[in-house]
């Protein structure tokens, strides 16, 4: 073999697997995971890092309370019909529908809940000592037609299925439905 400038000789196939050629790959390996990982973690991680913020509490009197506005979606002009003086006043003087009430009270349309399996008693009058009339399963929906009435550390709702069914219930066991 004929040497070459320096005098040493290399083999043909010793080319390819040097070291230095290959050194690029040791730099833009570690790179291409690091830019992989910041990737994922914008994508997944950084979106949702800050929770929503805790509800604040109701203000007292005379506090100062600071309004949240949400913008409304921009409205389709082509499709918007200007409304006359008549249409608007008739629309402001519309019946609306009965806001339901988010407590037990009288008109409130209430289900039973919570007894386990066990059924809510309805009696003849709020006492415990009462007459039981009849037991309602958990789920069924009555309207509140008088109470409240306090007996027996209870407070007592009279109930009414609108199916003949009417009796005094524990307000314990009674859940506003919408």
């Amino acid at each position: 073999m004929a040497s070459r400038r320096g005098g040493r000789s290399r083999p043909q196939g010793d080319q390819e697997g040097s070291i230095l050629e290959g050194s690029w790959l040791w730099i833009a390996l570690p790179v291409g995971v690091l830019a992989l990982i910041a990737a994922l973690w914008y994508l997944v991680i950084a979106p949702g890092a800050e929770p929503a913020p805790p509800p604040t509490a109701t203000p007292g009197p005379g506090a100062a309370v600071e309004a949240t506005l949400t913008p409304l979606p921009p409205m389709n002009v082509s499709t918007a019909v200007p409304a006359s003086a008549e249409s608007t006043a008739a629309a402001m003087s519309a019946p609306t529908a009965a806001a339901r009430p988010a407590t037990v009270q009288v008109g409130a349309r209430v289900q039973v809940t919570g007894t386990n399996g066990a059924g809510l008693r309805l009696r003849q009058s709020p006492s415990t000592d009462s007459v039981t009339l009849q037991f309602a399963s958990d789920g069924a929906q009555f309207v509140v037609v008088d109470g409240p009435q306090q007996a027996d550390d209870i407070t007592w709702w009279k109930i009414d299925d609108q199916n003949g069914l009417v009796g005094w219930a524990s307000g314990d066991y009674l859940k506003v439905v919408p």
